[in-house]
């Protein structure tokens, strides 16, 4: 059944719908699947030195955000819409 990934063109060279052919997986391995499929690079907006997502990327997993410090071991079930996005602030 697979999930799909949603991304605001903060993942430079990926398109803005990508659909993955695969289970539950954690955020977190997900991201090193990225990396691994497209290069390091990929995640260089989203991930600090330390590889933990920034303070002003947003993940929304089925509508709901997603926040630290549980973010890179939340499981995303087959069937998930996955959004990453900049995070938007203002008054």
């Amino acid at each position: 059944m697979g999930f799909t990934l949603y991304q605001t063109g903060l993942l430079p060279g990926l398109p803005d719908k990508l659909v993955f052919d695969r289970d539950a997986i954690a955020v977190g391995e997900f991201f090193r699947l990225l990396s691994a499929r497209y290069g390091e690079s990929v995640l260089a907006e989203i991930l600090d030195h330390e590889g933990k997502v920034t303070e002003d990327t947003m993940l929304i997993l089925n509508g709901q955000v997603v926040r630290p410090p549980k973010i890179l071991t939340t499981m995303i079930p087959a069937g998930s819409e996955l959004v990453i996005s900049t995070l938007i602030a203002g008054g």
